[in-house]
Order: structure tokens, then C-alpha cells, then sequence
């Protein structure tokens, strides 16, 4: 599954790479370090999306497991539920 943080992010890795490449052929410096930025940051939204999908997909799984076992989850919620509370109150 992707998202457009995956999309936009390797969009941008692929941008700054060219502009920065550019940059250096040119020999302009402001052009090689803002490409060199924009690659950063586009791998930094690409990080973050994949984590994200990451994310939903434990959560999908997680779902999923509470509707088969409905009763378990609920006992696991009580019992998680009490002791937080007990670690809380000290």
C-alpha cells in the first residue's frame, strides 16, 4: 500500500537529485544546496510515509485480531487497564 507522502517524498528525492547534479555541472552552489535539501527532505516524507503505512497496518492487524477474539481483547483491555491504573496511583 502506498501513499502520497511515499509518492511525494521519492518525487522529491528524485528532483533535488537532478537540480543538485545540475548544480554541480553549473558549478552554482545555491543550486547544488537546495537540491541537495529538497533530496533530504523528499527522503524524510518518504521515511515518513512508510512508516505510516507501517503504522496502519498494525493497525489493520490489531483489528483484525479484535474481531476474532472478541473476549480475549476485552479480558487484555481489563487487565492492561488495571494495571496502569495501579502504576498510576502510587
Amino acid at each position: 500500500m502506498s501513499n502520497d507522502n511515499v509518492v511525494i517524498g521519492t518525487t522529491k528525492k528524485i528532483e533535488g537529485s537532478a537540480e543538485s547534479a545540475f548544480g554541480t555541472i553549473t558549478g552554482n552552489k545555491a543550486t547544488e544546496f537546495k537540491g541537495d535539501a529538497k533530496r533530504v527532505l523528499g527522503s524524510a516524507q518518504n521515511a515518513f510515509g512508510k512508516a505510516e503505512n507501517c503504522v496502519r497496518d498494525s493497525i489493520d492487524t490489531a483489528t483484525t485480531e479484535i474481531h476474532k477474539k472478541p473476549v480475549q481483547s476485552a479480558l487484555i483491555a481489563l487487565g492492561v487497564g488495571f494495571l496502569l491504573g495501579k502504576l498510576f496511583s502510587l
